[in-house]
């Protein structure tokens, strides 16, 4: 993967404890979460690509 595509979609979707509001809403989010393997590193690539896609590397995990 390249670090400019690496770095553009390097957005971090967790946050701390204390930024955390809970309400009752719905998000009509949906994610995935793959070990990291070249595979999930070539789906995180193409997936970057889309509008509205977060990525988030994780030392073992990738977030989609």
């Amino acid at each position: 993967m390249s670090t400019a595509a690496r770095d553009a979609s390097h957005d971090n979707i967790f946050k701390s404890m204390k930024d955390i509001t809970f309400e009752q809403t719905i998000s009509h989010q949906c994610g995935v979460t793959m070990n990291d393997s070249v595979e999930a590193r070539a789906i995180a690539e193409f997936m970057s690509k889309k509008p509205g896609v977060t990525i988030t590397y994780q030392p073992a995990l990738i977030r989609i």
